[in-house]
């Protein structure tokens, strides 16, 4: 199964995303998940992150393309990285990535975690990785609610990747944040829009489960006892419906 990912570049930055795989590449072309029984906790999950897009040896074969992915990283501090080269520049940073973050399409949720995350673990950029934080904090401060899906689908989607991407830099406490906010924007999705427990071919519907996908398999290993009951119980919804959303 494949997720398009379309983001607005050309030339050598298109072929860094190629070359990261992120472009077209989920993470079924090298199974993260193999479903044994109707236990959803029996499912087995690839252990380590990344988890989603890239295994660690891609990782360090990515890494060789130095090239590629240094106009990569110009791509994002130009795009993405706009306001100051400082790291511990919270506050122009906090700005940038809060005007981001109130973005409405899917798309620009979609498109930002995966710059910011991939230039902050596969390039290891200090500012990116800044910045990558500064844009949780920003996701984990906006309310979930509204009667639009598309902004709480991608921010979403957006937690989950940088859940597994900035995962060696996330201390415990804000793991546990982003795991809450997780399985709530979950809920809130399955509880207003039946996306997840009554699940459809449409795209609103598809997107749902992907972006539900994307944010529960990183943190599958995680899972406390007190949440492991609404956790295995969607995650087991969406592993039912995969046959919708390839």
């Amino acid at each position: 199964m494949k997720l398009f990912i379309s983001i607005p570049v050309t030339g050598k930055v298109r072929s860094t995303f190629r070359a990261l795989l992120l472009l077209s590449l989920f993470f079924f072309s090298r199974p993260a998940i193999t479903v044994y029984s109707q236990d959803m906790r029996q499912l087995k999950v690839r252990k380590g992150h990344p988890t989603l897009f890239v295994t660690p040896e891609m990782v360090q074969e990515i890494r060789k393309k130095q090239g590629d992915l240094a106009s990569f990283h110009n791509y994002v501090k130009t795009s993405r990285m706009k306001l100051t080269n400082d790291p511990s520049d919270t506050v122009r940073i906090r700005q940038e990535v809060d005007d981001k973050t109130l973005k409405g399409h899917i798309d620009y949720f979609i498109n930002d975690c995966m710059c910011y995350g991939v230039d902050a673990s596969i390039n290891q950029d200090p500012l990116a990785k800044a910045y990558a934080r500064q844009y949780v904090l920003s996701l984990l401060d906006r309310p979930i609610s509204g009667d639009d899906d598309m902004p709480i689908r991608g921010k979403l989607f957006a937690l989950g990747v940088l859940y597994d991407l900035l995962y060696d830099d996330l201390e415990p406490s804000l793991k546990k944040e982003i795991r809450n906010e997780i399985l709530d924007m979950v809920h809130y999705v399955d509880s207003k829009w039946h996306y997840i427990s009554h699940a459809n071919a449409g795209g609103h519907s598809r997107f749902g489960n992907i972006s539900a996908l994307v944010g529960l398999l990183p943190i599958f290993h995680d899972i406390e006892a007190d949440n492991a009951s609404r956790y295995f119980k969607y995650l087991g919804y969406v592993v039912s419906n995969l046959s919708l959303i390839h």
